[in-house]
């Protein structure tokens, strides 16, 4: 963050470090035999906020500003509700604002306004199936869902929430020592297209960076213990 200032290269030794305090509180627990919940509540609170003073061609100016929070919830439950079948569900929230009104390369930035690049809320979901009849064979549906994000630091813009699909299939093989896995994914499977992130405070207004589209993968692996 120190490698620009306003006036040509660094070092920017007027930049401070920002301090936070953080807070949280949550529970683990295992409701029956292949359920378990994990639940958190947090709070952070950061003095000199390290934010974008202006961006453009890949050049980035930080400064301070105030005080910000960030609070939210974390929330992952699993279960297995029968011998082939198992589903997984994770939530995140996030409310990141500026607590202190500050003036910055997009004008004047009032308390409250949400901080850039900071996505309100995700959600990942997984239904798996792994069937008696084909041993160490797994199948999976997943579920991603990306909340909002604000471009700048007076929130003139937004990105839109999305949700995708991805598939999985998996196989293993116990040969004496070695094990052998196989997987082959497809991710984004409906071929949608969204903003995936955004140059925070781009001086261009080029904010918008799309995410990929469909995506195929397999990968391989091979263990031995010894």
């Amino acid at each position: 963050e120190i490698a620009y200032t306003a006036n040509g290269s660094g070092p920017n030794l007027g930049l401070q470090s920002a301090r936070s305090t953080h807070t949280e509180a949550g529970i683990k627990t295992l409701l029956a035999p292949g359920y378990r919940l994990d639940a958190a509540l947090f709070h952070i609170q950061t003095s000199n906020e390290i934010v974008v003073a202006s961006s453009s061609g890949g050049r980035t100016i930080y400064t301070n500003a105030g005080q910000t929070r960030r609070s939210g919830l974390e929330v992952a439950y699993s279960a297995q509700w029968a011998p082939e079948w198992r589903t997984h569900l994770a939530l995140s929230t996030l409310n990141a604002k500026f607590a202190d009104a500050f003036t910055s390369s997009s004008g004047l930035v009032a308390a409250g306004n949400r901080i850039p690049g900071t996505v309100d809320r995700n959600l990942f979901a997984e239904l798996a199936w792994q069937p008696r009849a084909v041993p160490g064979m797994t199948a999976a549906l997943e579920l991603v869902h990306q909340g909002s994000m604000v471009v700048d630091d007076i929130n003139s813009d937004r990105t839109d929430a999305a949700t995708v699909f991805n598939l999985r299939l998996g196989f293993e093989q116990k040969i004496g020592a070695w094990t052998l896995r196989e997987q082959l994914r497809v991710d984004n499977v409906a071929d949608k297209a969204y903003i995936g992130s955004v140059i925070a405070n781009d001086g261009n207004k080029r904010y918008f960076e799309p995410a990929p589209g469909r995506q195929w993968g397999l990968g391989v692996s091979a263990a031995y213990r010894f």
